[in-house]
């Protein structure tokens, strides 16, 4: 009988040593015969492009179910290398970070995983203790949960502990492995960017995942076999249709990405009204005075910044750190701020020197090259299979479809034992597929 399967590419593989160490994932709904949930597991290219990693087809939604999906993504597509996962509150996806079997313990030295949370689906929790007041979505995630500078956040939160204190009740709570333990402190770092300490790369929502299982809407009314296929033909588009943009880029000499040239020019205008005060060049030691910011006018504010050009990062995870800063950009994004670009026009530095190597183009070509996708093989072709032969379970055909829809697709049925041979024997695009059997 049928029971569950997961499945990556061999091209998502390769461009995982390229990606930033952020992976998004989510489940979602079959719509079609059969019952059963959907899984996806993404990362980010420096476009902010979707870089799908693996897939798979469970029974349903729970602990089990995501730590035997979570362990073949370790095992088979992304390594032994730190990560940091955004996903929803879920707490089949919560416990599973506390469980050493599959691969993603946060509670050891050195941790296997990072887990933190979506704010979009947090800011609808919010939303509703709060008594649906409207103002409170905009004021968390814009000014609460996606602030970098610790005075903002502090600043936010504690006019909401006036205006809104169910908020920030359940805030306090949020991340807790035990709400009810007053003694636990309080774990803000699991939603706040502010205390994130650079660990999700400023990607704030799961909405990769979330908009990778919207574009297998089509895909997720069909079978196994349909729905693996599907999956491979729209990486194969993507791959190909990307590398192109990729190699366009690369082409026109452009060394970094549209959105990171536009933040950077943004902190070229602002760095024009800052006063660099130098207190040590040979130990990178700068004050950066900021008058008349926008959310305390007539106020000057000071910036401590300090450079290390020759700086060479221990932890992969973060990024590359030759520059820290109070305001915490740079240690959050990998994209100097302001006060950095202040100090670089002063000594005429480049800025790009201080920009993640992850942005670059030439990381965003690699991602994308390696599109080793081939075509199937004529069946008469395939070596012969002599596995056991798998069964759908009829106890999860959904009753709810119409007759002509389970007409329809009721011929994938007898594409059950294909996916098998296909998974076996066709390992430069099918890693690997898990059939679990019962008797």
């Amino acid at each position: 009988m049928f029971e569950a399967a997961a499945w990556a590419f061999g091209p998502c593989i390769a461009a995982v040593p390229y990606i930033r160490p952020v992976i998004s994932i989510d489940a979602s709904f079959l719509s079609g015969r059969y019952k059963g949930k959907f899984l996806a597991a993404c990362g980010y290219d420096p476009e902010q492009r979707l870089v799908p990693l693996a897939f798979a087809l469970v029974r349903t939604e729970d602990e089990a179910c995501w730590g035997w999906f979570m362990k073949f993504l370790r095992e088979q597509v992304v390594g032994p290398k730190k990560f940091c996962v955004v996903s929803d509150r879920y707490w089949g996806i919560r416990n599973m970070f506390k469980r050493p079997q599959y691969g993603w313990q946060e509670s050891v030295e050195p941790a296997l995983a990072v887990h933190r949370y979506c704010m979009q689906h947090l800011c609808e929790n919010v939303y509703k203790v709060s008594g649906k007041d409207k103002g409170i979505p905009h004021k968390f995630r814009n000014k609460l949960a996606n602030k970098k500078k610790k005075r903002a956040f502090m600043k936010m939160w504690d006019e909401l502990r006036v205006t809104n204190p169910e908020a920030i009740d359940y805030l306090k709570k949020c991340g807790k492995e035990n709400k009810t333990d007053t003694n636990e402190r309080m774990r803000p770092e699991r939603w706040a960017q502010t205390f994130d300490t650079g660990a999700r790369w400023s990607l704030m929502t799961s909405n990769g995942s979330e908009s990778l299982n919207s574009r297998y809407k089509v895909e997720r009314r069909l079978p196994v076999v349909g729905l693996v296929e599907g999956t491979w033909y729209k990486n194969v588009q993507w791959f190909n249709e990307r590398k192109q943009i990729a190699l366009g880029r690369q082409a026109d000499g452009e060394r970094w990405p549209k959105e990171v040239q536009l933040k950077v020019m943004k902190h070229t205008l602002k760095a024009a009204l800052m006063t660099v005060v130098t207190i040590d060049i040979e130990r990178g030691e700068f004050e950066v005075q900021v008058p008349n910011e926008k959310d305390f006018p007539g106020r000057t504010w000071k910036y401590k910044v300090l450079i290390n050009r020759n700086y060479q990062p221990e932890d992969p995870q973060l990024p590359t750190r030759r520059v820290t800063c109070k305001c915490q950009k740079p240690q959050l994004t990998g994209i100097p701020c302001a006060h950095v670009v202040a100090i670089c026009g002063t000594y005429r530095w480049e800025v790009d020197e201080f920009i993640d190597p992850l942005y670059s183009t030439e990381n965003m070509v690699k991602i994308w090259l390696s599109s080793d996708f081939h075509c199937y093989e004529d069946e008469g072709n395939w070596p012969r299979y002599d596995g056991p032969v798998v069964f759908p379970d009829k106890n999860m055909i959904n009753r709810g479809r119409r007759k002509k829809d389970r007409d329809w697709m009721g011929h994938q049925l007898q594409g059950t034992v294909k996916e098998h041979r296909v998974a076996e024997h066709k390992p430069e695009y099918v890693v690997e597929f898990y059939v679990l059997a019962q008797e």
